[in-house]
């Protein structure tokens, strides 16, 4: 029971990083249904300069995560216009799309290896490694609360953002209809590059909660995004709250059954459970359960709300940028 209960709490400061990879993997594909496989190279990012930032010039965490999460929107929104933009104008096709993305991942491991070396690189703060709650056997590392705690605040900021302000709102209006978004005045350029700059922020944060218990390397940004898309996945990609969701399943679902298997049979598990979703839930774990909700209780178009926001608003301020 012990070690179960130990595995739980594992599990859940885990799915806390992976919730966090997988909001930010969607909140960029479903604003411009990218399939940002780079994202990988901008986590790599974000933990080297919280690295640098916080272990080699002394920093304190707060600042070294605030540097990390600038570094990695600017990174992210540099390759948005970059790289995928002029592709966009091509009217490149996604497989095009994600092809590039992937050189683009491998240009940035290849960069940061003639930075950085490939030696891993450590951050490891002492107050984290005392347990924050212990009650008999059953101990509650502070890391890992400290993984729940930040990933609750982030995500919540995130929900602030995108349903409570007028830049939240037209990013929903672009997920729900581009075409009527841009025909209303909507910069899709600018809010794409939006999208990017706050999902590659979000990735940042997932990076410096995983640099203070893993070792960083060049490389990590791979395996990162390989849970982020398992994540998004298992959620459902209808929505960027079911990704998150999915992450946190993701990140039980590898940690409980090492009570009874060994770690070497974890990324099996995982991609039996991301084959099971695709085999009998094709819409995700959450996503499908969140869509037959709206239906029962709404007989509103999608987005309506939305471009009647959008089009008063270009009445009363001639567009929108």
């Amino acid at each position: 029971m012990t070690t179960f209960v130990d595995l739980l709490f594992v599990g859940l400061g885990l799915g806390a990083v992976f919730s966090l990879l997988g909001l930010s993997f969607a909140l960029i594909f479903r604003v411009t249904h990218i399939f940002h496989f780079a994202h990988g190279g901008v986590f790599a990012i974000a933990a080297y300069v919280f690295y640098t930032l916080s272990t080699q010039h002394g920093l304190p965490i707060v600042l070294g995560i605030l540097g990390a999460m600038a570094g990695a929107a600017i990174a992210g929104c540099a390759i948005y216009l970059l790289l995928y933009q002029p592709l966009e104008r091509r009217r490149t096709r996604m497989l095009g799309m994600f092809v590039t993305a992937l050189g683009m991942l491998v240009i940035i491991e290849n960069g940061l290896s003639l930075i950085f070396t490939s030696s891993p690189q450590y951050v490891t703060p002492n107050a984290l490694a005392a347990p924050l709650l212990r009650s008999g056997e059953i101990v509650l590392p502070r890391i890992d609360a400290l993984e729940l705690g930040v990933a609750a605040f982030v995500i919540a900021l995130v929900a602030l953002v995108w349903n409570r302000t007028r830049v939240g709102l037209v990013l929903r209006a672009i997920e729900t209809n581009r075409d009527l978004a841009e025909t209303l005045g909507v910069r899709y350029d600018l809010y794409a590059c939006v999208a990017f700059a706050l999902g590659s922020a979000v990735v940042a944060v997932a990076a410096v909660l995983q640099s203070l218990t893993l070792s960083i390397t060049p490389f990590i940004g791979t395996s990162a995004m390989i849970d982020a898309f398992v994540a998004m996945v298992i959620g459902g990609t209808g929505s960027i709250w079911a990704a998150a969701a999915g992450g946190m399943i993701l990140g039980i679902a590898q940690t409980i059954p090492l009570e009874w298997i060994s770690g070497s049979w974890i990324n099996a598990v995982s991609f039996g459970l991301l084959i099971a979703v695709l085999l009998f839930r094709p819409n995700g774990l959450v996503s499908g359960v969140r869509k037959s909700k709206r239906r029962s209780n709404s007989n509103r178009r999608p987005g309506a709300g939305l471009g009647q926001f959008l089009a008063r608003t270009k009445q009363e301020a001639g567009t929108i940028p």
